[in-house]
């Protein structure tokens, strides 16, 4: 009976010791487990944590760079600006810039504006335009600006085109597939998620362009004697192709909520596009300032259904 109670004995520490040594031994692969995967969400997360650094670093410089534009042309100069475009983001840009005119408006396009222009505008009167329809340029667009410069010939005009992280995209089996598009495939529901595995990803990355709507952008520009801004759109062309734009909706994505929406930060962004163009004008070609000269409908009247 001793023996045996010994082998017992000798049998339940054994199985202590197997125990105790399974038991280290899971504590290590569960440590394991919990380091990799913590650095694999944590490498998931790079981009979008240097894309939050550099959000924390820039809206100091953007709302610094507003409040010096703001007091230069808003309260030293007192511009009169008019926003018109179509907007589909409730744009707020328009009141950081002097507390603009506004009238974006969802589905608007040019020939709102450009056939019955004087009985739009009325007698009002403004010292600089911003014209905001780009996606849907058209003859309309070139004679609303035409019909601007007719009336308001000291007025500043800048006829404005964003830049969306949704114009990204790459050349598919099928035809154009934007990256929005691709996020979905991948099984992502918004930008912010797919940022890491976009950032990571191979493919030929460029940007939709749509000459139709650049030839009447370009040429709404040129009749008018206007200026042209493209917010958003500074790549990085000497990368390879691809990651030009790759690294352009890295650096650029804190100030969008999704592929096609802008946040609150990026409507200020285009606010100090639109006054950094400003300050260039004033500084290397003519003081922007109040318009004294509005000439009269002759030659620029609207249609008679217009008055109806």
């Amino acid at each position: 009976m001793r023996f045996i109670k010994r082998d017992g004995i000798l049998i339940l520490a054994a199985l202590l010791l197997t125990l105790a040594s399974l038991y280290d031994v899971t504590q290590k692969s569960l440590t394991n487990f919990l380091n990799l995967n913590f650095r694999e969400v944590n490498n998931r997360n790079r981009h979008r944590n240097l894309a939050l650094r550099l959000a924390s670093t820039e809206v100091n410089g953007l709302l610094s760079s507003l409040d010096e534009a703001k007091d230069i042309f808003c309260n030293q100069a007192g511009l009169r600006i008019k926003v018109l475009g179509n907007d589909q983001n409730n744009s707020t840009y328009p009141e950081a810039i002097c507390n603009a005119d506004n009238s974006l408006m969802a589905n608007s396009i040019p020939s709102d504006w450009s056939v019955c222009f004087r009985s739009r505008i009325d007698e009002s009167v403004y010292d600089v335009f911003i014209l905001d329809f780009y996606k849907n340029a058209d003859d309309y667009l070139v004679a609303l600006a035409e019909r601007i410069r007719n009336r308001f010939p000291q007025a500043l005009i800048i006829n404005l085109k964003h830049w969306h992280p949704i114009d990204i995209g790459y050349p598919g089996t099928y035809g154009w597939t934007s990256a929005g598009q691709w996020a979905e495939a991948q099984g992502f529901g918004n930008m912010k998620d797919s940022l890491d595995t976009f950032m990571e990803s191979s493919l030929p990355w460029a940007r939709n362009e749509n000459p139709s709507l650049e030839n009447f952008f370009q040429q709404a520009t040129k009749n008018a004697k206007g200026w042209n801004i493209f917010k958003g759109a500074e790549s990085d062309a000497d990368l390879p192709t691809g990651r030009e734009y790759q690294e352009l909706l890295n650096r650029r994505s804190w100030m969008y909520d999704d592929w096609d929406t802008r946040n609150k930060y990026g409507d200020l962004d285009v606010a100090r596009g639109i006054f950094d163009l400003m300050k260039y004008i004033n500084q290397k070609v003519a003081k922007i300032e109040r318009t004294t000269t509005v000439n009269d409908w002759n030659g620029n009247d609207d249609p008679p259904s217009c008055f109806m």
